[in-house]
C-alpha cells in the first residue's frame, strides 16, 4: 500500500482510504517507523511532509500508539531525528508532544527528559504545549519552565536597551514571540516567585514596541498575567491597565478583543472574591485615588476603562463587536453595583447629544450598565426616560434605532414590569423581531414572561417563537414559550390548539426533540383531559421509538389523568431502565414521584419498590428527591410501602446523619436535605399510624425526637417549614404515646413558636401545647 499517496486521497474527501490506512497500519506496526522517517527527510515535498506529520499527530493519540510506543527501542533516535527538522517547526513540536503524552503516566520518561536536555525550537513549544493542557508536572518540569523562561526573556531583552532596536526587534521577532507564547502555554504551572516582576515587565515593555506581531503576542501575556498572578501583581497593574486601554484605541480587532478579555477576566476574578468577602476592594470596586475624577464616585481604573468603552461605541460599526464591547460594560457594572449611577448625569447629556453616534453610544451604554442599578435607581431612570424610549419610531437612522431597542431590550429585562406602565414598548419588541430576530429581543420576552406580565396575542407569539427557535436557532425562544404557557390558566382553550401541534412537532425537528417535550410538559399538566385522550395513543406509541428523558417527564404529568392507566406498563418497562444508581435515575425518580402523587392505586409499586430500595440499601449521597418521594409512598401509598418500611426509614436516617454534617460548608443544600428528612418522618408517622402502633416503633421515635430537637436549635436556622413540619412530628408523637423523652425541650419549643405569623405553625403548636401529658 502507498500510504502517503492514502494521505493524499483522504485529503481529498476519500475517508475510506484515511480508516484503510489506519487499519493497515495496526496490522504493521513495523511500518509507522516509515512515516517518521519521511517526515524527517527535508528533501521530501513540504506538503506532502506537513500531511504526514499531521496524521502523525493524530494517530499517536490512539491506544494501539501507545502499546506501539511502549515496545519500540528507538526511542531516542526517533526524537532526535524530529528535533532536527528545521522547516515544519510546528508540526514537529506536536508530534514530539503527543509523544510527551503518551509517556505522561509512565515510569521511564525518554521524551521528557530528551526535550529538557535540548534547546531547540520544537522541543520549547512541545513542551509548552504538552504543559498547556496538563492537570500536573513533575517537579523536573516546573523548574525546567522557570529556567527556561527566564532565559528565553533575558536573551531577547537587549531590545529595549539598543539604540538600533528597530533593527534589533526585527531580527530577534521570532525569538521574542516564542518567548512570549512559551509564557502563555507554561503561565498556569508557574509559581509565585520573585522572578514574576522580571516577567511582566518584560512582557509589558513588548507590549509597548511598535511591531503588531510581538504586541499583540504580549496582550495574550497580559491577560494570562492576570489570570494567574492576580493576587501578585501588585503595582505593576497600572502599567498593564495602561497598556490595554491603549489597546482599545487601536484600530484592530485583535487588540480591542484582548483589551476587552483583560476587563472581563478581572471582573470575574473580583465578583469571586467578593462572594467571597464582601468588603473586598480591588483594582475595579476599590476606592477613587483620582480627586480631579469627573465621576467621583467611581475608582480611577473604571472610570477610565468606562470612558474609554463609550468612545468605543462610539466609532464601532460592527453591531457584534458593539455587543461585546457592552458586555464587558454589563461586567463591571455588576460589579461596581450602584456606585454605576453616578455615570447617569453625563450619560444624559450623551442620550441629548446632537450627534449621532454619542447617542447610539449613549442608548448602548445605559442599557449595559442597569445591571449594577439598584431598585430605586432604575425607578427614577424609567419616570426620566419613559418618554424616550416611546420614541422609537421616528427615528429613522438605523444604528440609532438598534441601539434604542438595546436599551428597551435591556430595560424589560431588569425591571420586566414596565410594559404594563407603557404597553407601547412590548410591541417595539415585537416589531424587532418580525425581520431579524436578536437573542436580545428574544431574552427581553423572556423575562417580561416570567415576571407575570401577560404577554398579548398569545398565540401569534408563541408560534413566531417556535419559528425563531428551529429556524434562527435562537433557542432561548423555547424558553419564552414554555413560560408564556406557565402563566396561562390551567384548562385555557389554547392548550387545546397548541398540544397536537407541538406534539407532531416532535419528529418534525428531532434536534430540539427535549426542548419541545419540556413545552409538552407544561401543556400535558394544565389541558384538560378530554382535549387529551385523542392523543395519547400516538403519545406513547412514541416512546417506543426514544428514550429521551424530558419526553418521560412529559408524560409522567399525564398520570393525573385516567387515560394513562392503560398505558402504565409501557410507561414503567422504560422508566424502569434508567433507574440504575442513585447518580443516574434523576428522571426516574421525578417520574416516579408524579405517578405517586397522581395515582391513588397502588398495585403499580409492588414491580418498582423492590428496585428502589435495593438503591437505597446501598445509601450513597445523599438524594432529597428520593426522599421526598419515598415520604410520598410512606403516606399516600402506606399499606404498598409496608413491606419496604425497613430499607425506606433506614434511608431516611442515612439521610439524616448526612444532613448534621459539619464538614459540608453548602448550608443551603444541608437545609433542604433536613427539610426532606423532616417531610419524611412527619409523612411517615402520620401514614404508618394508621396499619403499626407507634408504640412499637418507641426506640425509631426517640431517634426522630432527638433529631428534631437538634435541629430547630438556632444555630440551624430553621425555616418555616422545618418549624412547621417538626411541631407536626411532635404533635403526632403526643398523641401516640401517655409520655415522651424530652417532654419539657418539646413543650418549651411549641411556646416558642406559638406566636408565630405561620398558621400552621402556630396550629401544630397549640397542638403540641393542648395535648402535652
Amino acid at each position: 500500500m502507498d500510504y502517503f499517496q492514502a494521505l493524499v486521497e483522504a485529503q481529498k474527501g476519500n475517508y475510506q482510504s484515511y480508516e484503510l490506512l489506519e487499519q493497515t497500519l495496526k496490522s504493521n506496526p513495523g511500518d509507522i517507523l516509515k512515516f517518521f522517517e519521511f517526515f524527517a527527510d527535508e528533501s521530501q515535498n513540504s506538503s506532502t511532509r506537513e500531511l504526514v506529520g499531521v496524521f502523525l499527530k493524530n494517530f499517536l493519540k490512539n491506544d494501539f500508539s501507545t502499546i506501539w510506543w511502549q515496545s519500540l527501542t528507538e526511542k531516542s533516535r526517533l526524537i532526535d531525528s524530529i528535533l532536527m527538522v528545521n522547516d515544519l517547526i510546528k508540526v514537529s513540536s506536536l508530534i514530539l508532544t503527543a509523544l510527551l503524552e503518551i509517556e505522561a503516566h509512565s515510569q521511564v520518561q525518554t521524551v521528557l527528559g530528551t526535550l529538557i536536555a535540548c534547546n531547540r525550537k520544537s522541543s520549547i513549544l512541545a513542551i509548552g504545549y504538552y504543559v498547556e493542557n496538563a492537570r500536573t508536572i513533575p517537579q523536573v518540569l516546573t523548574s525546567h519552565i522557570q529556567h527556561l523562561l527566564q532565559e528565553l526573556f533575558k536573551s531577547t531583552s537587549n531590545v529595549f536597551t539598543n539604540d538600533s532596536n528597530l533593527n534589533l526587534v526585527y531580527s530577534l521577532q521570532n525569538d521574542i514571540i516564542l518567548a512570549l507564547q512559551f509564557f502563555q502555554h507554561t503561565a498556569n504551572h508557574i509559581p509565585p516567585s520573585p522572578a514574576l516582576g522580571f516577567y511582566v515587565k518584560f512582557i509589558c515593555a513588548n507590549a509597548r514596541l511598535n511591531n503588531e506581531s510581538i504586541r499583540i503576542e504580549a496582550f495574550k501575556c497580559i491577560v494570562d498575567a492576570l489570570s494567574y498572578f492576580y493576587d501578585f501583581i501588585g503595582e505593576s497593574f497600572s502599567e498593564m491597565a495602561e497598556i490595554v486601554q491603549g489597546g482599545l484605541s487601536l484600530d484592530n480587532e485583535q487588540f480591542s478583543a484582548l483589551s476587552l478579555e483583560f476587563w472581563n477576566v478581572l471582573c470575574d476574578i473580583e465578583k469571586g472574591k467578593v462572594l467571597e468577602n464582601p468588603q473586598f476592594l480591588g483594582y475595579i470596586s476599590g476606592p477613587s485615588q483620582d480627586p480631579s475624577s469627573i465621576l467621583p464616585s467611581l475608582p480611577k481604573h473604571s472610570e477610565s476603562i468606562l470612558n474609554l468603552l463609550l468612545k468605543k461605541i462610539q466609532s464601532e460599526n460592527s453591531s457584534s463587536e458593539i455587543l461585546k464591547i457592552c458586555s464587558t460594560i454589563e461586567s463591571i457594572s455588576d460589579l461596581l453595583g450602584n456606585k454605576i449611577s453616578s455615570t447617569l448625569p453625563f450619560l444624559g447629556q450623551e442620550l441629548q447629544s446632537s450627534s449621532l453616534a454619542n447617542r447610539k453610544a449613549g442608548f448602548y451604554f445605559l442599557g449595559s450598565i442597569l445591571s449594577g442599578l439598584n431598585q430605586n435607581s432604575l425607578k427614577s431612570l424609567e419616570t426620566e426616560l419613559l418618554p424616550t424610549l416611546t420614541n422609537c419610531s421616528p427615528i429613522q437612522e438605523k444604528s440609532l434605532q438598534k441601539s434604542l431597542l438595546y436599551l428597551i431590550c435591556k430595560f424589560c429585562e431588569h425591571s420586566p414590569k414596565i410594559i404594563e406602565r407603557c404597553p407601547s414598548l412590548l410591541y417595539t419588541i415585537y416589531s424587532s423581531i418580525q425581520d431579524k430576530p436578536s437573542k436580545l429581543a428574544v431574552n427581553a420576552l423572556f423575562e417580561i414572561s416570567e415576571s407575570g406580565v401577560s404577554l398579548p396575542n398569545t398565540q401569534e407569539i408563541v408560534d413566531k417563537m417556535f419559528e425563531i427557535a428551529t429556524k434562527n436557532k435562537i433557542l432561548n425562544s423555547f424558553n419564552v414559550i414554555r413560560s408564556i404557557l406557565e402563566h396561562l390558566q390551567a384548562q385555557d382553550p389554547y392548550f387545546t390548539k397548541c398540544t397536537p401541534v407541538f406534539a407532531s412537532s416532535l419528529l418534525v425537528f428531532p434536534e430540539h426533540f427535549s426542548s419541545i417535550s419540556t413545552i409538552l410538559r407544561v401543556c400535558f399538566e394544565r389541558i384538560c383531559e378530554n382535549a387529551l385522550i385523542p392523543m395519547v395513543p400516538e403519545l406513547f406509541n412514541l416512546l417506543s421509538q426514544t428514550s429521551n428523558e424530558e419526553y418521560l417527564i412529559a408524560l409522567s404529568c399525564i398520570s393525573r389523568y385516567k387515560c394513562f392507566i392503560p398505558y402504565i406498563n409501557i410507561f414503567l418497562i422504560q422508566c424502569l431502565n434508567h433507574l440504575n444508581t442513585q447518580e443516574t435515575s434523576k428522571t426516574t425518580i421525578i417520574c416516579l414521584a408524579e405517578l405517586v402523587r397522581n395515582l391513588e392505586n397502588s398495585d403499580w409499586l409492588r414491580d418498582v419498590l423492590p428496585k428502589l430500595t435495593g438503591i437505597l440499601q446501598k445509601q450513597g449521597p445523599a438524594n432529597v428527591q428520593i426522599l421526598e418521594m419515598a415520604a410520598d409512598i410512606v403516606s399516600l401509598h402506606t399499606e404498598a410501602s409496608l413491606p419496604h418500611l425497613a430499607s425506606l426509614v433506614g434511608y431516611a436516617e442515612h439521610c439524616m446523619a448526612l444532613s448534621l454534617n459539619d464538614d459540608n460548608d453548602d448550608e443551603e443544600s444541608l437545609e433542604e436535605l433536613r427539610e426532606a428528612v423532616v417531610c419524611f418522618f412527619e409523612g411517615f408517622l402520620q401514614g404508618v399510624g394508621n396499619f403499626v402502633d407507634l408504640r412499637s416503633l418507641a426506640n425509631k421515635i426517640d431517634g426522630i425526637v432527638k433529631y428534631c430537637l437538634i435541629i430547630s436549635d438556632d444555630k440551624y436556622s430553621p425555616n418555616e417549614n422545618i418549624v412547621g413540619g417538626i411541631l407536626g412530628i411532635f404533635a403526632d408523637i403526643i398523641m401516640a404515646f401517655e409520655t415522651v423523652s424530652c417532654s419539657g425541650q418539646i413543650k418549651a419549643l411549641a411556646q416558642k413558636y406559638s406566636q408565630s405569623p405561620s398558621e400552621i405553625i402556630r396550629m401544630n403548636a397549640d397542638c403540641v401545647i393542648s395535648n402535652m401529658p
